[in-house]
């Protein structure tokens, strides 16, 4: 629940913290050459992040919003390329062996999943600063608790939790389901979330499949 001091920090590190050690034990085949230069950057923004605004987000700052944005755009590179390494490797009959392939994809699916709800989270009506701060903003998904404000406090806004279960309803689904996109980057965003997480689910099944007849 949001409150007027600001949405916490802590569960978005913990996120980025997540998709950071999924990328770090990933088969090498299935990263890309400069996988660890990506590393290094992605724990470089997340810390000047979290030294920047390690509590609370109770206003809206632009270079801690920036860099936000360019750490969710290099985590994203980074999974797209192991999508991309994935299919080629189970196009070429490269990988036989199930676990390994499931234990990949599956990190894989994660780490989209969760990428793409710090996406939702960042760019959401601006962002979680301008959230906290304002009490009218112009929202980029709409909620049940906006649309129906008796299902909340007056006061209700999004925090993470909310954005990670939008995001893993989408990675399942391939759709939305209580939350609605309104605006074009929300859509464009979640289309390229389904279409990711469906690409890996059914080419993982698929081969998996194939592996263990």
């Amino acid at each position: 629940m949001e409150t007027k001091s600001g949405e916490l920090r802590w569960p978005v590190s913990l996120a980025t913290i997540l998709v950071i050690t999924l990328q770090l034990v990933l088969p090498d085949r299935l990263t890309l050459n400069f996988q660890n230069f990506i590393l290094v950057v992605e724990i470089l923004l997340l810390l000047f992040i979290f030294i920047s605004n390690p509590h609370r987000i109770a206003q809206h700052k632009s270079h801690i919003w920036y860099s936000g944005i360019a750490l969710n755009f290099v985590m994203t590179i980074s999974n797209i390329g192991g999508v991309i390494k994935l299919i080629d490797l189970l196009v070429n009959g490269k990988i036989t062996d199930p676990k390994l392939l499931l234990l990949s994809g599956g990190s894989i699916w994660i780490s989209n999943m969760v990428i793409f709800s710090l996406w939702y989270w960042e760019i959401d009506g601006g962002g979680s600063g301008f959230r906290s701060q304002s009490e009218k903003y112009q929202p980029d998904f709409l909620f049940t608790q906006l649309s129906n404000p008796g299902f909340a406090k007056p006061d209700w806004k999004p925090v993470y939790l909310d954005y990670f279960y939008l995001s893993l309803t989408n990675s399942s689904a391939f759709s939305p389901t209580d939350v609605l996109p309104l605006s074009q980057i929300a859509k464009s965003l979640m289309a390229i979330q389904s279409l990711i997480s469906m690409l890996t689910l059914f080419l993982i099944v698929a081969r998996a499949v194939n592996v263990l007849h």
